[in-house]
């Protein structure tokens, strides 16, 4: 930028810097806001697994396991069976795809915080 005059290269770099600032601040916004929603999918995903479980009877299978534990050994493959049965597959699919969701915008949004930080940090200095 030699042929700029100072004032005018100034005025550019901190209207860059602005815009990543404003782009910065936007991208953040938008992760925390899928971190929330995520979380929210994950809340009622889990709410979900646990009506599922109980309306197939797989906690009773469980149960079962517990309280007649002889039977069930003796028994095991009906018993493997009847749990593989009622196992709860698109409940625990939704759950295992919001606890994913979660991680993924925590990090990211995590992430843009250090981002925001370090860029006003430098905007401070410079």
């Amino acid at each position: 930028m030699d042929g700029f005059k100072p004032e005018l290269q100034a005025k550019i770099m901190e209207e860059i810097r602005r815009h990543e600032q404003r782009i910065l601040v936007l991208k953040t916004s938008a992760f925390g806001a899928s971190l929330i929603l995520s979380f929210g999918l994950l809340v009622v995903a889990y709410l979900n697994l646990a009506t599922a479980a109980v309306q197939s009877g797989f906690l009773e299978f469980v149960s079962l396991f517990f309280s007649d534990f002889s039977v069930a050994v003796a028994n095991f493959q009906d018993f493997a069976f009847s749990l593989l049965e009622s196992f709860p597959v698109f409940s625990t699919a939704l759950v295992v795809v919001g606890i994913i969701l979660v991680v993924w915008s925590a990090v990211h949004f995590i992430d843009d915080i250090a981002a925001v930080r370090a860029h006003k940090h430098m905007a401070l200095l410079g």
